[in-house]
């Protein structure tokens, strides 16, 4: 289990910034709780998740109440991308069966090097199904 120090936590606020497309979600660094990101991902009003952090790893307690057998169901599109010029890295820490994307749905990762993604070789990615 990879241990966050107590300033690595993370916050989504919730975009109003002319800038940003309503429906988006901004990451940052922040002292608050882990797991944000899956708030933003489980929301169905959030079409993308601006990922404003260099390092960003998912919370494996967060998506602990999703599995193979009862994965959270994507029903709509969804965008992340980094907010820097050069790639943010998404660490999915081998969190696999997560979510189910619907038929039709699309998930979009922009601007993004993914790590540890897959346990084994192939190309499918083993957080997302479909």
């Amino acid at each position: 289990m990879i241990m966050l120090s107590a300033r690595l936590y993370f916050l989504l606020l919730v975009a109003v910034h002319a800038q940003l497309p309503v429906g988006t979600v901004t990451t940052t660094l922040a002292e608050v709780a882990d797991g944000v990101f899956f708030q933003a991902f489980t929301n169905e009003s959030v079409t993308e998740i601006l990922v404003n952090a260099k390092n960003f790893v998912l919370s494996r307690e967060a998506w602990s109440v999703y599995n193979v057998d009862n994965p959270y169901r994507l029903t709509r599109d969804i965008l992340i991308r980094s907010a820097f010029e050069t790639a943010g890295q998404l660490d999915f820490q081998f969190l696999s069966g997560k979510v189910l994307v619907g038929q039709g749905v699309t998930v979009t990762l922009e601007n993004l090097v993914v790590r540890n993604i897959r346990k084994l070789g192939g190309f499918s990615l083993d957080f997302f199904g479909g």
